[in-house]
């Protein structure tokens, strides 16, 4: 159960911390159902859940969290001990909404410039080509190693953070609104009183 509250734990706090208003989310779980072994349900009043007209961040976002799951495994039991097929429906969900973004609604994976911007305007036109798929799925994979080494970075400078809610969700199953919240606040107080070397010597001795 503990690889399943990293896993979710992750999309957890992606959902919190890369969100436009830092909702936390309304609900998390490690509870087996429907297939899965784990959810984790947005706020009912955040911006990228209620936007009937998502912008490149709110996209940006919503894959972001898609691949947290896999990064927070990544990042907690290392490459050899993630899961090996259990991220796979978020990797279908984020490569969708990447080939969208590239293929469909003509956006560039690198957006820093006026003329890099630009460079992806052509929009696939009906069944796409095999030329068009190859293009496309150039963009797909580097957009999503660009974003999972980014989730990556956000875990790692939160990851006392994470290891919070990992503990809370492997202990008791889930985590409403309110809690989680109540996790953030106590995490703040602790990084306050405590610097980074003496909380990681502090949890190897409990």
């Amino acid at each position: 159960r503990r690889r399943h509250a990293i896993h979710e734990a992750g999309h957890a706090l992606i959902t919190y911390l890369d969100s436009k208003d830092q909702q936390p989310p309304e609900y998390c779980s490690v509870i087996k159902r429907a297939g899965t072994h784990g959810l984790v349900v947005r706020a009912y009043d955040s911006h990228e859940r209620n936007s009937d007209d998502l912008s490149y961040q709110d996209m940006t976002h919503k894959i972001r969290v898609a691949l947290a799951g896999r990064a927070a495994e990544h990042l907690i039991l290392g490459p050899l001990e993630a899961s090996a097929r259990g991220s796979l429906g978020d990797l279908k969900s984020a490569t969708r909404m990447a080939g969208s973004l590239f293929g469909n609604w003509g956006h560039s994976v690198d957006i820093s410039t006026d003329k890099s911007a630009s460079s992806n305007l052509a929009v696939c036109i009906g069944t796409p080509t095999e030329s068009e798929y190859a293009h496309t799925e150039i963009l797909i994979r580097n957009y999503l190693q660009q974003q999972f080494m980014d989730v990556i970075n956000i875990l790692k400078s939160n990851q006392h953070l994470l290891l919070a809610i990992i503990d809370a969700l492997n202990e008791k199953t889930f985590l409403f609104y309110d809690e989680f919240l109540d996790i953030v606040k106590q995490s703040k107080s602790l990084s306050f009183l405590y610097p980074a070397q003496d909380r990681k010597s502090t949890r190897l001795n409990s």
